[in-house]
């Protein structure tokens, strides 16, 4: 398993407990020394209107639909289009941009859920389990219910 999903992982679990104070002053070391911490937005309106249809099978090497790249993809959780991100070219934001009610998208590399309407990353909640659960187990063999703050 790579690391990122993991990491990613840690962060969502933890970001509403107690130990959050506990991890603050670390966050801030590593965003001044080294890059940036991601803050999810925990209050995301547009998770509630997903209707999820997970693909089955799901094929995480699936190429995106405009360039054939298999790098950094993202599935639209309106549509299930597979398009490359923002450090590819971007046609997963354009997919967004022609379409302009599929809000939200999330990461085949580390799990990590984007809303284009709220301009954020955002915590998985009980409307985007499902496929934040498919991922996952397509890409390291289990299942994470029950693993994020719902």
């Amino acid at each position: 398993p790579r690391a990122g999903c993991y990491w990613y992982h840690f962060i969502h679990t933890f970001s509403s407990s107690c130990f959050c104070h506990l991890l603050v002053p670390l966050f801030s070391d590593l965003q001044t020394a080294q890059g940036f911490v991601v803050v999810l937005k925990k209050d995301c309106p547009h998770t509630a209107a997903l209707s999820l249809t997970v693909p089955e099978p799901l094929n995480l090497g699936q190429a995106c639909e405009r360039c054939d790249e298999t790098y950094e993809n993202w599935i639209c959780l309106t549509c299930n289009a597979i398009a490359c991100g923002r450090g590819v070219n971007q046609h997963m934001v354009r997919h967004n941009q022609r379409n302009s009610n599929h809000h939200l998208v999330l990461s085949f590399a580390d799990l990590s859920l984007w809303c284009y309407a709220c301009d954020s990353y955002i915590e998985w909640d009980k409307h985007t389990q499902d496929m934040v659960d498919a991922v996952h187990l397509a890409r390291h063999g289990v299942a994470v219910k029950g693993a994020s703050a719902m």
